[in-house]
Formats: structure tokens, C-alpha cells, sequence
């Protein structure tokens, strides 16, 4: 599953994978309290940390809206072609991938 194009950005090979969007799908299957996954979030999003701003521009979201669109796509389109991979459903799922593919 790590090996697929969900975890890949442009320009990494077959054997690379993005630490962020590993981090990112981290963040959403892990046990940790909501304000801890803020936190990372956060983390993420900002260069320089929460440590260095508590708050988060808008300047910020559009620098980042690889990752939040990476997020979106992990818990729908990715997550359809996770289970065509993993229990070959490949047609009942077709007709919703489409639809967010297009949204």
C-alpha cells in the first residue's frame, strides 16, 4: 500500500515515498487525542512550527493545500482504490470514485 501513487509526490521514483503524506495518513489512523492531532497538523502545515506561531495564516493554508488536499484524498479516492487493491471491489466502488474524482 505504501508503494502506491497516493504516497508518491512529482518527481520520486517507484521506491521513494512523501513524508508528509505518510505523516498525514499517520495522523488520521493513529489513537491520538484530537488536540494532538491538531498539533501535528499544525506542525505540518506551518514551516516553522507551532512552536514559533500558536495560530495559523491563510498564507499558510495556500502554501500547504498539497497536504490538505492530500488528507481529503486519503480518506475518499485513495481510500476506494485501497479496497479495489485489497478486496478486488473494484465495481462496487467505481461509481462513488468517479464522483469525487470530479469534485
Amino acid at each position: 500500500m505504501l508503494n502506491s501513487p497516493a504516497f508518491k509526490s512529482d518527481g520520486q521514483s517507484e521506491q521513494q515515498i512523501d513524508v508528509n503524506f505518510l505523516i498525514c495518513y499517520g495522523l488520521l489512523l493513529c489513537s491520538g487525542t484530537p488536540r494532538e492531532k491538531a498539533e501535528c497538523l499544525l506542525n505540518i502545515l506551518q514551516s516553522e512550527g507551532i512552536a514559533n506561531h500558536s495560530l495559523i495564516a491563510a498564507i499558510d493554508l495556500r502554501e500547504n493545500n498539497k497536504i490538505l488536499r492530500k488528507m481529503c484524498l486519503l480518506v475518499t479516492v485513495h481510500l476506494f482504490e485501497f479496497m479495489k487493491d485489497t478486496f478486488n471491489m473494484e465495481k462496487d466502488w467505481e461509481f462513488v470514485e468517479d464522483k469525487l474524482i470530479a469534485a
